[in-house]
């Protein structure tokens, strides 16, 4: 069996990147309440997600 793997960062709000009725599995985030949990923990782990996260910058971290 042949598969095909994308990974589409973004707003699943806005899915014009994925064509209707062709996504047999989706994963997501950790529920929404935990993400707060989620931001110290990292945060704690790193000091460039640290800063980006206190300037609301999270989705650019490019390096943890």
């Amino acid at each position: 069996m042949k598969t095909n793997h994308k990974v589409i960062f973004g707003n699943a709000m806005n899915m014009e990147a994925v064509s209707s009725e062709s996504v047999d599995l989706m994963v997501k985030s950790p529920p929404y309440p935990m993400i707060e949990m989620w931001d110290e923990m990292f945060a704690q782990q790193s000091s460039s997600v640290k800063k980006a996260l206190e300037k609301g910058d999270g989705p650019n971290v490019t390096r943890f």
